[in-house]
């Protein structure tokens, strides 16, 4: 592989900034699973760099706690404070990493208020920016709004379903693969975002999946296995040929779209926020309901 060059594995239905992004969060994945191998070993040393790398490369809440953890075995306590620090100050207040930050702020200080500070201080800096961020992507998408492309798709849950046929409700047209990580933390997130909807009958989720590069009768196994294991009850779409995800310009994903009740596009949103994906999602709805109309 290190003779390799990386785009020529590149598969013809990824774009080259989804699979540069991709190969990068492997390649930390794999790294954080080497250096797990080497902390169980004993050999902390090697351990702290492959999880120094691996961090660098996929930041998860996750990977940063076990390299903490790392940290505090080699008794470099204030090297690991840091660590997890800088994280949160980054604006990621996982719960793990909370605690293990916390749980350190016990061991040198004796208690945990300058980490309860820094979370909420974090936190209400991280809403403000985002709503911030928020109403001028909202604020933009408005000006250039445009029409959605059209298309009718086979539903994972029964008949065929066409986008013209939710016009006078919001859609939120969302792209995905069963192997795209991002996709799959969403997820929950997504479902709680379709829950709160799905009675007001106001806002209409589609989850168009994507990218599979299986034959059609492989997908809709594979896509079913993963909902049904997941409990999943938002709709579900498959776009089979590509065309649609092509037809929408989607470059990585997840992508969601969010379509006015005029069949307009309004807004665009990239990648898996985290955590915060479920609020930011409601914030936008309500902006562009205030700004476009129910």
């Amino acid at each position: 592989y290190e003779n390799t060059d990386p785009e020529k594995l590149r598969p013809d239905y990824l774009p080259p900034s989804v699979w540069r992004l991709s190969e990068k969060r492997s390649l930390g994945a794999v790294l954080d699973t080497y250096a797990f191998g080497l902390y169980k070993l004993g050999k902390l040393e090697e351990a702290e760099q492959a999880y120094k790398k691996a961090v660098e490369l996929s930041p998860s809440a996750d990977i940063v706690v076990r390299y903490a953890k790392c940290l505090e075995d080699l008794h470099k306590d204030s090297v690991a404070f840091n660590v997890l620090k800088d994280a949160v100050e980054s604006g990621d207040t996982d719960p793990k990493l909370v605690s293990e930050l916390r749980a350190l702020a016990v061991k040198r200080m004796g208690n945990t208020a300058f980490v309860d500070s820094l979370v909420e201080s974090v936190k209400r800096k991280s809403a403000a920016s985002r709503r911030a961020e928020i109403e001028k992507k909202v604020a933009e998408g408005i000006k250039q709004a445009y029409d959605a492309p059209g298309f009718k798709l086979a539903a994972l849950q029964g008949d065929s379903v066409a986008l013209d046929q939710f016009r006078g409700k919001w859609v939120v047209v969302d792209f995905w693969a069963t192997w795209c990580g991002p996709c799959k933390s969403s997820f929950p997130y997504l479902e709680q975002f379709w829950k709160n909807h799905k009675d007001k009958s106001d806002v209409v989720v589609l989850a168009v999946n994507c990218w599979e590069n299986k034959p059609a009768p492989e997908r809709f196994r594979i896509v079913k296995a993963f909902i049904s294991k997941n409990g999943y009850t938002f709709p579900v779409l498959l776009d089979v040929k590509d065309q649609v995800v092509k037809a929408y310009g989607v470059e990585g994903i997840p992508t969601k779209f969010f379509v006015g009740p005029d069949g307009k596009v309004y807004l665009k949103e990239v990648g898996f926020g985290g955590p915060t994906m479920l609020e930011d999602m409601e914030t936008a709805l309500d902006l562009l309901k205030q700004k476009v109309g129910a």
